[in-house]
């Protein structure tokens, strides 16, 4: 499970996870990649209550990856075309808007999202951005 810092759980959140688990392990016991919060980019597709096969999406504040997903993301090359993992993840598993990622990344991964979802993001508004308001990015880094 990868949780970033912007981040609340769902009411009863470790029950309803665990009947969401049991859920997909019935539907697809190879699944690789579970979205537990996410901003849908793209058109998903329905599969049962409470679980969708995600189209494009974006936000990789909260999601759980099998044992085989974390190797199909560890032998995409990652560290040779390093891009934002917001953007990484859905090329893993659709086709990505942009043309330069879909080369470089071929579609591997079994993918789905809980809607609604179990972890919804804080609002930047409201607590901020740890790398939009960072030093770095308005210039005042170090220039060592």
């Amino acid at each position: 499970m990868i949780l970033e810092d912007d981040f609340t759980f769902a009411r009863q959140f470790c029950a309803k996870l665990e009947t969401s688990i049991l859920n997909l392990k019935n539907r697809d016991p190879r699944w690789d990649l579970l979205y537990l919060g996410r901003e849908p980019l793209g058109v998903d597709f329905s599969l049962s209550k409470g679980i969708t096969r995600p189209g494009y999406s974006f936000g990789a504040y909260a999601y759980m990856l099998s044992q085989a997903g974390v190797r199909k993301l560890l032998s995409a090359g990652y560290p040779e075309h390093l891009i934002p993992v917001d953007e990484f993840l859905p090329a893993m598993y659709t086709d990505h808007p942009r043309e330069d990622v879909r080369r470089v990344y071929t579609k591997r991964l079994s993918a789905y999202a809980l809607e609604p979802p179990l972890v919804p993001e804080i609002d930047d508004l409201k607590w901020g951005s740890d790398t939009e308001a960072s030093d770095f990015l308005r210039g005042k880094g170090s220039d060592t």
